[in-house]
């Protein structure tokens, strides 16, 4: 997608509004682009194409994120709005707006973060006390914190897969129809009634 995000960057406004390219209608291109970037758009609304090329042009992707989400998760970051963070379009500025609303429970969302977070997401020249004290006191809505255990068992579900991943293909692994039944049931779990309370089990 970036090569795409550059070809826009790099080419004329009155070709984007013309022509097409390698990549096909550019007037696709660009609402699929500024969709990646943004979230939504309107491929039915000629009046605000512009306005989108000017938005998708002066975007400045984020090359130096210090935050990587775990899996191909992606998260909707209330405080912009809604937008969905992923790590295709993760900033640093993404990634701390998104912690910042419950940073103890959230950090468990990301592989890649920096050791000073906390201090990044409550502010640099605060002392350590009110840091911790911004921490504690920063709660999650009923709703955001429903999404989160959503992604925190998937998570969970996703590391057991891949502990379990290689044991399974070992033809004389003790208890290996019970290993292959555990795992079935990670598969599933998510599509049943006992999603997210009730963990699996081997």
């Amino acid at each position: 997608m970036k090569d795409k995000l550059l070809y826009i960057k790099e080419t004329k406004i009155e070709e984007l509004l013309s022509g097409s390219s390698f990549f096909g209608n550019n007037i696709d291109l660009i609402i699929e682009v500024y969709t990646w970037l943004f979230d939504s758009a309107c491929g039915s609304c000629p009046s605000k194409f512009m306005g989108y090329i000017n938005r998708i042009k002066t975007y400045q992707m984020d090359t130096k994120c210090n935050y990587k989400l775990k899996g191909n998760f992606q998260v909707t970051v209330s405080a912009l709005g809604g937008r969905t963070m992923t790590n295709h379009n993760i900033t640093n500025d993404m990634a701390e707006s998104f912690l910042s609303t419950n940073p103890k429970n959230r950090i468990s969302f990301f592989s890649k973060y920096p050791e000073n977070y906390l201090e990044l997401i409550g502010g640099k020249n605060k002392p350590k006390e009110v840091i911790e004290e911004i921490a504690e006191s920063s709660g999650p809505t009923e709703e955001e914190a429903a999404a989160d255990a959503l992604i925190i068992e998937r998570l969970w579900r996703d590391s057991e897969l891949e502990k379990t991943d290689t044991l399974h293909l070992v033809d004389d692994f003790p208890k290996k129809s019970e290993l292959t039944a555990y795992r079935a049931a990670l598969r599933a779990w998510p599509s049943t009634s006992d999603f997210p309370t009730t963990r699996p089990t081997l």
